[in-house]
């Protein structure tokens, strides 16, 4: 089997690819506003023949509507969700018209987590800037992930409540002429510790099944349906795909093995591993 791995930002990736080379393309894109991952910036939004000079504060250059920053780190979700949808269709030519997308995604709480400070940057720039109250928490290094004026001077509820990426981001794909064929939900029996006392802890994931074309490549495949410890008979798979309750006895490799089994896991977490099915 050829293959070939291309380390690059996905906007500079997607022009080494040929047309019509992929059968499939399965991700698991940055969850908005969570992690920084260190990557190389690229600028989304760009205008032809702009000679883009771009805030420090808020990255958006002054002249047209272009962003420098990391996929994920946008100010707003709605330019999140629009970005991640910018990638799939520039996907589009890349992928056989048999082929498939499988795209697993979270959500994200408003107001939960926090952003870098530019570095240079003052507490009263940013203030001023984006408008920001003296009620944001801020420590030496970061802000409250979704300032007043982004998104939350829209939606004053909206502080503590699921932002609902996953299903802005499938509306978004259909809207730009996408075929979403299932939406499965990753049940995870033994998912992340969770401290909050308000409400309950989350399990699962989506995982979204898109192509194309209406005809596509696609092996059927069955479950086997169980009553009475007795196997009686098999039927379609269904789209609750939950991970084996049972775990092997064993403790991770390294921290690194438990980061590829559960995503985000600390390695003092827990002595068993999930078995993948």
């Amino acid at each position: 089997m050829n293959y070939k791995i291309i380390n690059k930002p996905i906007l500079e990736a997607i022009n080494d690819l040929e047309d019509n080379s992929l059968n499939a393309i399965l991700c698991s894109p940055p969850y908005y506003g969570l992690r920084d991952y260190g990557n190389a910036e690229s600028i989304w939004d760009e205008t032809v023949n702009c000679h883009h000079v771009f805030d420090p504060i808020t990255n958006k250059c002054f002249d047209c509507d272009a962003w420098h920053g990391q996929l994920g780190l946008e100010p707003t979700y709605q330019m999140f969700v629009k970005h991640l949808v910018e990638v799939f269709n520039r996907l589009e030519d890349k992928l056989r018209d048999d082929g498939c997308i499988w795209v697993n995604l979270g959500d994200t709480y408003a107001g939960g987590n926090g952003l870098d400070i530019p570095e240079g940057v003052t507490k009263e720039e940013i203030k001023k800037k984006w408008n920001i109250g003296n009620s944001v928490e801020w420590t030496d290094t970061k802000i409250q992930a979704f300032p007043n004026k982004n998104p939350q001077a829209k939606f004053k509820k909206m502080a503590k409540s699921q932002i609902g990426i996953p299903e802005r981001f499938k509306i978004a794909m259909i809207d730009s002429g996408w075929i979403c064929r299932n939406t499965v939900i990753w049940h995870k029996p033994n998912p992340m510790p969770s401290s909050v006392r308000d409400r309950y802890t989350n399990d699962f994931e989506y995982f979204y099944f898109f192509t194309k074309k209406k005809k596509y490549y696609f092996k059927q495949q069955f479950e086997e349906v169980t009553k009475k410890e007795k196997t009686e008979k098999k039927r379609n798979k269904r789209t609750l795909w939950a991970e084996d309750d049972k775990y092997l006895d064993s403790k991770y490799d390294n921290p690194e093995h438990e980061a590829s089994i559960r995503q985000g896991m600390n390695k003092e977490r827990g002595n068993n591993w999930i078995k993948i099915l």
